[in-house]
C-alpha cells in the first residue's frame, strides 16, 4: 500500500484536488503511523549543515521538523511511478532531484546520504555539496 493525503494548516486531511497544502501524509504497509512530509524545499540548493538548519527552522502547522533519514526518504518515494518517484499533484513545492537526508556516513563524518527525488536512488556525498532537502515532522520515526 502507498497512500498520500494532503494536510491543511489545521492538521486536517484535505481533498486530493486541494492546492494550498503544506504537508503530505505518506502511508505505507511498513509504517505503523503516517509519515508527515513538508511540501517545501529550500529556496536554493544548500549544503548538508544548512539543509538541517532549514528543516529545523520550518514552522509549518506549528510542528517541529527535521531532515528525513535515508530510510524515510525512500519510503516517501513511489518507485512504481514513471517520470519521477514523487507525485507532483501532492509534492508540488518539493524540488525534484537530489535531496539531503540526516543520515551521515559512519566511516566518514564529512559525508552524508542524499536521495534522488526524481529517480529514487541514493548515494553518499561530501557535506559541502549543495543540493535540496527533504523535511519530515520531528515527533515521528520509522
Amino acid at each position: 500500500m502507498y497512500k498520500l493525503t494532503k494536510i491543511g494548516a489545521d492538521g486536517a486531511a484535505l481533498s486530493s484536488d486541494a492546492t494550498d497544502h503544506q504537508v503530505v501524509s505518506v502511508e505505507r504497509d511498513l509504517l505503523a503511523h503516517p509519515l508527515y512530509v513538508a511540501n517545501a524545499s529550500p529556496p536554493e540548493p544548500v549544503n548538508w549543515k544548512d539543509a538541517a538548519a532549514w528543516a529545523e527552522g520550518l514552522t509549518i502547522n506549528g510542528w517541529v521538523w527535521r531532515l528525513a533519514t535515508v530510510e524515510e526518504a525512500f519510503l516517501v518515494c513511489d518507485h512504481n511511478r514513471k517520470g519521477g518517484v514523487l507525485d507532483p499533484a501532492f509534492f508540488n513545492q518539493v524540488a525534484l532531484g537530489w535531496a539531503w537526508t540526516s543520515t551521515q556516513d559512519p566511516d566518514d563524518s564529512g559525508c552524508a546520504r542524499f536521495v534522488n527525488l526524481y529517480g529514487g536512488d541514493s548515494n553518499w556525498y561530501g557535506q559541502g555539496y549543495r543540493e535540496q532537502a527533504l523535511a519530515v515532522r520531528a515527533s515521528q520515526s520509522v
